[in-house]
Parts: C-alpha cells; structure tokens; sequence
C-alpha cells in the first residue's frame, strides 16, 4: 500500500500557490488542492469576477456546468486537456471584465 501521507505537492504558479495531495501518485489522482492567492491581487480579483458573473448569468453557469461534465467524461485521465479546455471557456468569460 502506498504511503499517501508523503504524497504532497507545493507549487508556485502564476502568481498563487498551489497545493495538492494525491491518493496515488502513480496515477496521480488529487483528493486535495488548495490555490493560496493574495487578497485582492489580480488573481483574486478574476476569479472573484468569475464567480459573480456566472452567479449573475445563470444560463452561463449552466453552460460552464455542461462543459466540465462533458470534458470529465472525455478526458478522465488526461487533466491536462481537461483543464486547457476548461481554461479557454473561462479566459473568454474573463474577457468580459474590461467592456
């Protein structure tokens, strides 16, 4: 049995902190992550955009809903895709922040 109390990660990443553990790291499947920004930073201030805007356009929420089932069914072992692909609907509704 692998020992999952030394299976975490700590990583500096576009202007956050990341944390992760992981159940296995042979597959490296995550049961834990944490994103540490600054209060206020840009980070904060798109994410927080983000979240208000899908809370404000519900039909948005549900299509961003949508997209990450169809894609966790498409690519439940290539995260890397999931997230590029999750990544190019949210950079598109981060856009919106300057009009």
């Amino acid at each position: 049995m692998e020992d999952v109390t030394r299976s975490k990660y700590r990583a500096k990443v576009d202007g956050k902190v990341v944390l992760a553990k992981f159940s296995s790291l042979q597959t490296l499947t995550k049961t834990h992550y944490y994103h540490v920004v600054e209060h206020g930073g840009d980070w904060w201030e798109a994410h927080t955009f983000f979240r208000d805007y899908l809370n404000e356009h519900l039909e948005v929420a549900r299509q961003y809903e949508t997209l990450k089932k169809d894609l966790a069914l498409s690519y439940a072992n290539d995260e890397l895709t999931y997230t590029n692909k999750k990544k190019t609907f949210v950079d598109e509704v981060l856009s919106y922040r300057n009009k």
